[in-house]
């Protein structure tokens, strides 16, 4: 079956899963014995929709025809995004080589992870030739988020919760250190969702989104 073309669940794919193994690029695949080919989502912010589609062999788990999907975002994907984010603070693009040395990935594994991000965290790789060259000249807004450069609603409330228990640890009137710790649980635990909540409001304000 040709790379890149849609398969049965009708979701075209840039990588396919041989014998449990990830395969990138054009051509074809032939199959002998009981293993098949699943499509793979794009990008892992599709992953929740993709699983919330699934159908026939992609169940509930999400399992490639039997086998488990790969977590690639915490253990490939997002390093190598943190990695690039850094970078592009003193440089106009940067290459898989660079990224390769940042990491400690090999290139091509940099490389898929690219793949992956394009067009969510990423702009367009472009290069031809020595795959260490190919470089990418952007990363997107989403990508300063999800490695906390820019704020999320989150990242400000766990902050803030972190604040609140350390100013505790220091206060020394017994009252104080009391409100400061039960302000700092709130937003650590029950309060956080909804601190969430109005940190976007003022953040989609502020942005003018709102």
């Amino acid at each position: 079956m040709p790379l890149g073309e849609a398969g049965d669940h009708g979701t075209p794919w840039s990588m396919m899963w041989v014998r449990g193994k990830a395969w990138y690029g054009s051509g074809t695949a032939s199959l002998s014995g009981p293993s098949r080919i699943c499509p793979v989502p794009r990008s892992p912010v599709k992953l929740t929709q993709e699983r919330q589609a699934c159908r026939g062999p992609w169940v509930q788990s999400c399992r490639p025809c039997g086998g488990e999907l790969e977590d690639t975002w915490w253990s490939r994907d997002l390093p190598v995004l943190d990695a690039a984010v850094k970078l592009f603070q003193s440089k106009d693009f940067v290459e898989v080589g660079d990224l390769a040395r940042s990491t400690g990935f090999e290139p091509e594994d940099v490389a898929r992870a690219l793949r992956d991000m394009r067009g969510v965290y990423v702009g367009e790789i472009q290069g031809m030739g020595d795959m260490e060259r190919w470089c990418i000249t952007e990363v997107t807004p989403e990508a300063r988020r999800a490695v906390g450069q820019w704020p999320t609603p989150e990242n400000v409330v766990g902050r803030l919760a972190e604040a609140f228990s350390k100013a505790a640890e220091h206060e020394p009137d017994p009252e104080r250190r009391g409100k400061l710790r039960t302000v700092g649980s709130f937003l650590g635990d029950t309060g956080k969702d909804f601190a969430a909540e109005v940190v976007a409001k003022v953040i989609a304000r502020q942005t003018g989104v709102a």
